[in-house]
């Protein structure tokens, strides 16, 4: 009769899972209305007409506003300003510009596309708002799950707000108090947030 090693009670190298759970502080949209331009799933769309039949700025900082506020619901923290630049000349299809909200004194990045010569823009973000507490348990969960062994993560206190595509890192820790960096990867528009244990 074989006999079966013992469970590991230690991290093995990289790893990968799913950050699903963290959908309800990513700073991504996920709905656009009904006409705007554009292919992106995660694009706003907005027609924007000043009195001068240019571009309305404010009108589309209040949108943007409006809509993270509605999206930062379960962090229980509201944008207290959103700022886009002003070009000098009349923008064009296919014109962008980076808007800049503060979250918590956080800068999160907004991209508005003019979709056409009418002053109609799509916007999306560009970043992703972690609560890092919420970050911790749903790291300590999974982790958990894929070893078989209960970890604690550490990830620091508050909001972090990452650059899709970019990284942060935690801290995991075996029941033997040994300890691995965990790296955690923002997920691109459309794409999940990854993570690996570092060696």
């Amino acid at each position: 009769m074989a006999v079966q090693p013992p469970p590991r009670r230690d991290f093995r190298p990289i790893l990968r899972a799913d950050l699903a759970t963290y959908g309800p502080t990513r700073g991504k949209s996920t709905t656009r209305s009904r006409g705007a331009g554009g292919n992106d799933p995660d694009a706003r769309g907005l027609q924007l007409l000043g009195v001068s039949r240019g571009p309305d700025y404010q009108k589309l900082e209040s949108a943007i506003a409006d809509e993270l506020n509605t999206q930062y619901q379960p962090l229980a923290r509201q944008v207290s300003s959103v700022e886009c630049p002003r070009p000098d000349k009349p923008p064009k299809a296919g014109d962008t510009l980076t808007c800049v909200a503060d979250l918590d004194g956080g800068d999160v990045r907004v991209v508005a596309t003019f979709t056409d010569d009418d002053n109609n823009v799509d916007y999306r973000t560009i970043d992703t708002v972690y609560d890092l507490t919420d970050t911790e348990a749903g790291l300590a969960e999974q982790i958990s799950a894929r070893y078989g062994f209960d970890v604690t993560v550490e990830c620091g206190d508050g909001l972090k707000i990452v650059e899709s595509g970019r990284t942060f890192e935690c801290s995991a820790t075996d029941p033997g108090g040994a300890t691995r960096a965990v790296q955690v990867t923002a997920g691109e528009a459309g794409e999940k947030d990854t993570w690996k244990i570092l060696e």
